[in-house]
Parts: C-alpha cells; structure tokens; sequence
C-alpha cells in the first residue's frame, strides 16, 4: 500500500525506520511508528495516526503543558524577547501590531508582548485556552482550519512549533495567506530533519516526538509547501537559542557525541536543529 506524503502529496515514499513514543528525550511509551520517506520533497513522516479513535486523548496527556522550571522561565524570556524583536523588525511604526499566535498553549508568548500588540490566539486544547483569558487576550478554541475569524485580518501570525502537529499543512498555510494583511509577515519554526540532530540521531532525535509530530520538514520541504499555499517571499533561518540542548540529546546514543560534546557551543551554533521562516505576504 503507498502512503502519500502529508507536505507534498506524493506517492514516491518510503519506509525508512521505526520510532517508539518518546518526547524530547523522555520515554512515554513503547508504541511503535512506522516513519515514512517522501523523495519528492524530502519530508519524514507518519500514516493517518490522527484519525485513530481517541488519537489526542491517547497521545496530549492532561500534563501536556506542564509547569516549566525556573531555569526554563528564563530560556523562555530570552527565546521571547528575540521574537518580539524580529517581530518590531518588521514594522517601521509597531504603534499597534495585530498578532495571531496559533497554537499558543496557556499565552505564555502573547502575555509577555507588549500593549502595542493587539492580541489573539488559537488553541485546541480547551483547558489551556481558559487559562488565557485571565490575560486580557482574544481566544478562539478549536482546530484552525475550521475557526471563523469573521472579517478580522492580521498584520503578524505567528505559530511557534506547531506546524508539525497539524495534519493538513498546506490547508493551514492557505488560510493563514487569507488571514494576513497586506504587507503581513508570518513566523513559524519547526523541527529541522537536514540537521545533524536528525542524521545521526534518527529515532532518538529530540524534536522527532512522533506521534505528535505528524512530519518533520526541512528546507526544501518547506518552500514547496509554502509555493502551494500562494506564498513567494520567505527567508529561513537557524535559531541557536532555540531548545539549547536539543542536539546534546539527540546524539546520546550516537558515537559522534564524543566528538560534539566537548565543542557543543559551537555545534549548535552551527547545526541547523531547528527552523524559523519568515514569510511575507
């Protein structure tokens, strides 16, 4: 039976290993997923897992937005003030930014922006999204790509490793182009699997988190999807700071960690782990 790639549609797939349900560098469970191949747009991915029964009961614990560390807190301020800063690069008078941030968990990003950014959030996960309300900020609870925002459009849309979860990308990336003024950016990061986290890590890669994850792209995955979702400007760029210890854990089980760990800093300074794009409409 060929099994279509979720990024490009193509038949021209491969099974290429197994993984076990493992988050980060957590073990969850022993299930086991087949992970798929496209040679056509070089994305890795699952089957149609989500349209198991009881798929997000089964795999998004209750404890899925866990309370972070206080070391955590602080990566998290750091990580926030770079994006608001990227984000102000954009617009030459921030005055007042309308931001959509999809997937935005309990608002821990849009309650640390500023009062010049008008804010909304998606969520489907209805115990976080009534959380976000004590912050002052517009919630829609449910799937994107069935939420009516009625005539509101937005100058930012943000959705910060989220992509990767949702089953139908380009449908996504449609709505989003209808979403964004003219003159809008859109930001998103995901998983990177042209990383040496991913090439030597394979099943034990950090951000692999399948079943969750529903594919992880990499750059040439990414622009044809965004090409078909009728975006032609965008520029990548590799995060650093982004998950400081992602390829520390991907490589545990690989010999090259005896090379990367003495050097990590520069590694990681230099190993594409994760990806941000930045698109404009």
């Amino acid at each position: 039976m060929t099994i279509k790639c979720r990024s490009c549609n193509s038949s021209n797939t491969n099974c290429v290993f197994n993984s076990k349900n493992i988050h980060g560098h957590h073990y969850v469970s022993a299930d086991k997923f087949t992970i798929y191949f496209c040679r056509h747009c070089h994305t890795y991915f699952l089957d149609n897992i989500e349209k198991q029964t009881k798929y997000y009961s089964r795999y998004y614990q209750p404890n899925y937005y866990q309370s972070n560390s206080f070391l955590t807190k602080i990566l998290m301020y750091i990580t926030f003030t770079l994006k608001k800063i990227r984000i102000q690069k954009h617009f030459k008078k921030p005055s007042s930014i309308s931001i959509l941030d999809i997937g935005c968990g309990q608002g821990e990003f849009l309650s640390f922006l500023p009062n010049n950014f008008k804010k909304y959030g998606v969520e489907i996960n209805k115990t976080a999204s009534k959380k976000i309300s004590a912050y002052g900020i517009k919630i829609f609870t449910g799937d994107i790509n069935t939420t009516n925002f009625g005539s509101t459009k937005f100058d930012c849309v943000t959705m910060w490793h989220v992509l990767e979860h949702l089953p139908r990308p380009q449908l996504t990336l449609k709505k989003i182009n209808r979403l964004l003024k003219p003159g809008g950016v859109l930001l998103f990061s995901t998983p990177n699997s042209q990383s040496l986290g991913f090439k030597y890590g394979q099943k034990h890669y950090f951000h692999l988190d399948f079943p969750r994850h529903l594919f992880i792209p990499c750059q040439k995955s990414l622009a044809m999807l965004l090409k078909t979702s009728g975006f032609s400007k965008y520029k990548f760029s590799y995060p650093f700071y982004d998950f400081p210890l992602d390829l520390f854990w991907s490589l545990r089980h690989s010999l090259l960690k005896y090379l990367v760990y003495p050097f990590y800093p520069l590694f990681k300074l230099l190993s594409p782990e994760t990806l941000l794009t930045t698109v404009y409409k």
